[in-house]
């Protein structure tokens, strides 16, 4: 006796199934870890964010204080990364996971789609698991150089005369 799988890939698909919500989980976790780290910077720069604003408006006020930066070019840098992966993460986590079966000629591929919620207009998102790990592993990557950015250090301050 052999196990036996379906010859139209169900298997594949069920794995996917399976396995999507635990990539997801890891997805979301990495990009909280570069959420975490622009609060962090907003919170050492004492920038007058609200904490419930979006993190497009979070990120435009790092931006805005680009200066208080050692390197602001690199900041720069970064903040654009984070915010392409910002629509990205916006399917991942506000669109039902689903898996897709796509057909190119002979070639059947089963996908991760993720349908756009807030812009019905633009495709839907499809990753196969490998580009699904190797943007998380990405952005793990990020949130841990993007931490390390340095400040620059606050000008001195005159101390008050003391004579008397």
């Amino acid at each position: 006796m052999g196990i036996h799988q379906p010859i139209d890939g169900l298997a594949e698909r069920d794995r996917l199934r399976r396995d999507g919500p635990l990539l997801r989980n890891d997805f979301i976790d990495a990009f909280a870890r570069i959420e975490a780290a622009v609060v962090t910077y907003l919170l050492r720069l004492d920038v007058k964010c609200c904490a419930t604003a979006p993190f497009g408006q979070k990120l435009g006020a790092l931006r805005a204080n680009r200066n208080s930066f050692q390197k602001p070019a690199s900041l720069d840098k970064w903040i654009d990364e984070i915010a392409a992966l910002s629509a990205m993460r916006a399917d991942v986590v506000h669109s039902v996971l689903e898996v897709a079966q796509v057909r190119d000629g002979d070639t059947t591929r089963w996908l991760f789609m993720f349908r756009n919620s807030g812009d019905p207009e633009r495709p839907a998102l499809l990753l196969n698991v490998g580009a699904w790990r190797l943007t998380t592993g990405r952005m793990k990557m990020i949130a841990h150089q993007f931490s390390q950015q340095q400040l620059k250090a606050p000008a001195p301050t005159d101390r008050a005369s003391t004579s008397g």
